[in-house]
């Protein structure tokens, strides 16, 4: 039985490590394309704005592309759910961290990158072309579903701990 646990906690610590490592980059990529976004690039965090003040370098600073809010959010996944899974009532402050990770890094990088890096889908008779929402999107669609499991499964481990502590 001990060796049973010890496992487990060593497998809740490895796919923590690796979705803290997962969310850390989404979190860092987005901080940087803010903070060069603002700095740099004069202001501009857009295609369609201007540039606030003088400029260092032309916009954009780096271009995000949709494979890695996509990558992020999918290892994100395939990390803390699976560890949310595994975690004993007792470390559910574990998961709170994870949830906010993955709020920060699988969420907020797809969900802004998905607005500023729009997809040219067609270009009409007068050259205007008609954007949607980049494929970042996909990011945020496993991001969120990322999130939905973890509250289903932090509320699992948190009713848990309710119930041994009346008893």
């Amino acid at each position: 039985m001990a060796r049973s646990a010890d496992a487990r906690g060593r497998w809740v610590a490895r796919l923590d490590a690796v979705g803290i490592a997962a969310a850390g980059l989404g979190i860092l990529t987005l901080l940087g394309y803010l903070v060069g976004g603002l700095v740099l690039t004069g202001g501009r965090m857009a295609e369609d704005l201007g540039y606030l003040y003088g400029h260092i370098v032309e916009w954009p600073l780096f271009v995000v592309e949709p494979w890695l809010p996509i990558a992020v959010s999918s290892v994100t996944l395939l990390a803390f759910v699976p560890m949310a899974a595994l975690v004993r009532p007792e470390e559910t402050g574990r998961l709170t961290r994870a949830i906010n990770l993955v709020a920060a890094g699988s969420i907020c990088l797809p969900f802004a990158m998905m607005l500023l890096f729009p997809t040219v889908v067609s270009t009409d008779h007068r050259g205007v072309d008609e954007t949607v929402p980049g494929d970042h999107w996909i990011g945020l669609a496993i991001g969120i579903a990322t999130m939905v499991l973890m509250i289903a499964l932090g509320a699992r481990a948190m009713t848990e701990q309710g119930r041994r502590m009346r008893a």
